[in-house]
């Protein structure tokens, strides 16, 4: 994928998935708040970076991989979150497991700037993230936009559920 990709959170399954996705040569920007994790990457080529604003600046798609539904309302929606940082046009892919109720908010308050939300919770363990074998369950409302990110999922599993539209995952 040529367009610039960011990548927010970078713990035990995002931190894989998001190497796997810089080895196919997709240029990433990458950000966690454990400054730490973002050195493995930054050696494959990643751009770090220094705050969500910076990280997702001019991204065509911003993928999110954190462990709770409070951890991905904060990174989107703050004052300098995701949501008032990206332009119209751009795509959140969600993969963090969160709570339903939260993920029909997003792609409401999405479609309101003119986003694209994909919600795609993952399936399978860590070690399966490591070796590029997850399993994703995506909800998506425009087939034009998962055609945009498949090679993104591709790059990080080998089983791709189409589960209807945003909202339709399975989730905890």
């Amino acid at each position: 994928m040529g367009e610039k990709v960011a990548f927010i959170g970078l713990g035990a399954m995002g931190g894989p998935m998001a190497l796997n996705i810089i080895k196919k040569g997709t240029n990433l920007s990458i950000f966690d708040i454990e400054k730490e994790k973002m050195l493995p990457h930054i050696k494959f080529g990643a751009i770090p970076g220094n705050n969500i604003k910076e990280t997702v600046e001019d991204a065509k798609v911003i993928i999110t991989m954190l462990p709770s539904t409070e951890n991905v309302k904060s990174v989107i929606t703050h004052t300098n979150g995701v949501l008032n940082n990206i332009k119209p046009g751009a795509i959140i892919l969600d993969m963090s497991t969160i709570a339903p109720i939260f993920t029909d908010e997003l792609n409401k308050m999405c479609r309101e700037k003119n986003i694209d939300f994909i919600d795609a919770p993952v399936g399978r363990i860590v070690s399966h993230a490591i070796s590029g074998d997850s399993l994703f369950m995506v909800g998506c409302d425009n087939e034009n936009v998962f055609k945009k990110i498949e090679p993104l999922l591709n790059a990080m599993g080998t089983t791709i559920i189409r589960c209807g539209k945003v909202g339709s995952g399975i989730r905890a």
